[in-house]
């Protein structure tokens, strides 16, 4: 219950700050946003500390004040954010699927590594040391972010530089900001500037492209989460002990990073081949992906045999470049001053299904379980659901082949003096 409350607590920053420090950062720049969310987990980890550290003074419930230190920066769901958006700029549209599938695969291998390495370091010493370390090492990296140079223009500088013809569809209102806007201080003027930014962020929800694969970001926890129940559904279903059960984890993260670091970069050299835009062969990804999450969760939920259920377990996997792709396809979509924002609203929606998906996913297989039969496969019946639902949606949306660039949305262009 207290890492539930934790949990659920800590995703009230980033659904209420992802969007407007997605538009700080398309305003005064990424790196200044990334080192101040940075800086807000780091205070929330030295309160965490300071709990434990003088239990008798402090209720343990205490560490939920920690979340309070993620208002900072917007916590996790920002720093993602803007990991993201700083390689959308730096990277040609061409490679950046494939790095963003490298940056999902080195978060998993972390992921991985950081569980065992914690209990290692608390059998030699003690609860503290791997603590401290997560300071030190949040710390150090927030220190890093400010030697880096600023991203904010260069992917715009190198769409003019080589002269592409930007095509739009004009939604709403066509006001904007010219490039020179983006290196003013955060004066009053800028203040107002970014009320009127966090306004046009509507942009997302109005346009049909970028509202239909921004749904499908509701899902995108799902994934992760389900792993949780997979031991527990082998268990009951084929009445495997949870040692015999425990081998599907770690077949299911081979396969995660096998498909992000081999398979899936050989798919897009195999599509360049057809010369086809970067866009194409993101949606291309994006739907087979997500047809594989959703037979893989169907299958788990339906199948009886142990050589099915551990096929279907691999199914679910091959889904983990479904988001990345979907991901660099919306940035395809949007003039590059729009992309923090665009990437904020993402934020939003994950953090949003997280909160919803979760516990809906969590009764369905209790329930599921109270009953038995193949009811104990409900809560992976609803992911293959929510996951279907996504796969229609990347199926009701089309790109243009012949275009080179092919931005849908008008880009931020005020001439203001």
């Amino acid at each position: 219950m207290l890492k539930g409350w934790d949990q659920t607590l800590g995703c009230v920053p980033g659904l209420i700050m992802s969007v407007p420090f997605g538009v700080l950062a398309d305003k005064v720049g990424r790196k200044m946003v990334l080192f101040m969310s940075l800086m807000g987990i780091t205070l929330g980890l030295v309160w965490i500390q300071v709990v434990c550290y003088f239990d008798i003074i402090f209720d343990i419930r205490w560490i939920w004040a920690s979340n309070v230190f993620l208002l900072v920066g917007g916590g996790s769901a920002v720093s993602k954010t803007m990991y993201f958006t700083i390689i959308a700029d730096v990277v040609p549209e061409e490679r950046r699927a494939t790095v963003f599938f490298q940056i999902t695969a080195a978060s998993l291998i972390a992921t991985l590594a950081g569980v065992p390495l914690a209990w290692w370091l608390i059998k030699i010493s003690n609860l503290r040391v791997p603590m401290m370390l997560a300071v030190l090492f949040t710390t150090l990296g927030a220190t890093l972010i400010l030697i880096l140079p600023e991203t904010l223009h260069l992917r715009e500088d190198q769409i003019l530089s080589t002269d592409v013809v930007v095509q739009t569809e004009v939604l709403g209102d066509e006001n904007s900001s010219s490039v020179d806007e983006g290196a003013l201080t955060l004066s009053k003027k800028n203040w107002t500037i970014l009320l009127e930014k966090f306004e046009e962020s509507r942009f997302v929800f109005t346009h049909p492209k970028l509202l239909a694969l921004s749904i499908t970001f509701l899902f995108q926890s799902l994934h992760g989460n389900m792993n949780q129940f997979l031991l527990q559904l082998a268990s009951k279903r084929l009445n495997w002990t949870l040692v015999n059960a425990s081998f599907l984890i770690p077949l299911a993260s081979i396969t995660n990073f096998v498909q992000l670091v081999l398979i899936l970069p050989a798919v897009y050299v195999i599509l360049a081949r057809f010369h086809l835009q970067a866009s194409v062969k993101d949606l291309l990804v994006s739907r087979g992906s997500v047809m594989f999450m959703a037979l893989g969760s169907f299958g788990l939920a339906l199948s009886t045999l142990p050589g099915l259920f551990v096929l279907s377990t691999v199914l679910f996997s091959l889904g983990m470049g479904t988001y990345p792709a979907i991901r660099s396809l919306l940035t395809d979509l949007v003039h590059p001053t729009q992309v923090s924002r665009l990437y904020g609203v993402l934020a939003v929606m994950d953090t949003i299904g997280g909160m919803i998906s979760s516990p809906l996913v969590a009764a369905a297989f209790s329930s599921g379980l109270k009953k038995g039969g193949l009811w104990s496969g409900g809560g992976f019946l609803v992911a293959g659901t929510a996951f279907a639902a996504a796969g229609l949606l990347t199926l009701s949306i089309s790109v243009k082949k012949d275009d080179e660039v092919n931005y849908d949305i008008l880009g931020e262009m005020h001439d203001e003096d």
